[in-house]
């Protein structure tokens, strides 16, 4: 089983990949926090410019706490109402006290 990851009062900025500019997360059974963070100015020209969070076998989740993801760009596609992340997981992405665009 894969351990979680915890990202934790951090700064991504300004970073370019394929997909997951910001942050990359993609296993079978990956679960991700960010917590108290700025993600912005990322950039991915698939998906996910700012995260992007896959569990391959649908039960990891996503939580975004305290968080600011913003001014990223360039998804050809995304899952979720938030065109900065692409995420497949266990149920919705728990947001709260964040702005995600």
């Amino acid at each position: 089983m894969s351990q979680p990851a915890y990202i934790v009062n951090s700064t991504i900025d300004t970073n370019q990949c394929t997909n997951g500019g910001g942050i990359y997360s993609d296993g079978t059974s990956e679960s991700v926090t960010v917590d108290g963070s700025l993600i912005q100015g990322n950039r991915a020209p698939e998906g996910g410019p700012g995260v992007f969070c896959v569990s391959n076998d649908r039960t990891g989740n996503l939580v975004i706490k305290s968080t600011r993801i913003i001014g990223n760009s360039g998804q050809s596609f995304f899952k979720v109402s938030h065109r900065s992340i692409y995420y497949l997981g266990n149920g919705p992405i728990q947001v709260s006290g964040s702005t995600v665009e």
